[in-house]
């Protein structure tokens, strides 16, 4: 085999494993900047008690988890059930891709930005039978509200789907 011919079958390797990756990819751009919360106990090494910190992770491996098919998503991490996903995002509308994220019963948080307090912070949740969302911020203007609503509809047709 000549040089060409098997840099020529390196380059056609390659390609095709980019075409494989691509919906993975594209969802994980979507969630390039996203952390997971984890609630570790702390023991006084002394025995006096016990203190509680909040533990933000990468949170790749668990959205892998979610966007595989067939497989089981993550739940936990040593032990440690996961309490959140976090996600930094220009648009505070959760996406029709982030369903499979809320449909895992874990709290979904979107941001601009978790550290200033005058950006948007959209929650949504699974409770009681069906996705509810909190917002805290400067306040959603009406266009966003209704987008915000007609999304948890969405989640909710797409849930019934799952269950049949």
């Amino acid at each position: 085999m000549t040089k060409y011919a098997l840099k020529k079958m390196t380059m056609a390797s390659v390609l095709a494993l980019g075409c494989l990756s691509t919906p993975l990819a594209a969802q994980a751009a979507n969630n390039a900047d996203c952390e997971i919360v984890l609630m570790e106990t702390i023991s006084d090494s002394a025995g006096h008690g016990e203190a509680q910190i909040a533990s933000y992770r990468p949170a790749e491996d668990f959205l892998i988890s979610v966007y595989e098919k067939g497989g089981e998503p993550i739940r936990a991490i040593k032990d440690e059930p996961i309490q959140a996903v976090m996600c930094k995002r220009a648009d505070v509308i959760p996406t029709k891709k982030d369903f499979q994220i809320v449909a895992t019963g874990i709290p979904f948080f979107l941001s601009q930005s978790f550290e200033m307090q005058d950006t948007d912070l959209v929650t949504v949740f699974f409770k009681d039978g069906s996705f509810q969302q909190a917002y805290k911020g400067p306040g959603l203007s009406a266009e966003a509200q209704t987008l915000l609503d007609e999304r948890l509809a969405e989640y909710e047709t797409m849930m019934a789907a799952q269950i049949k």
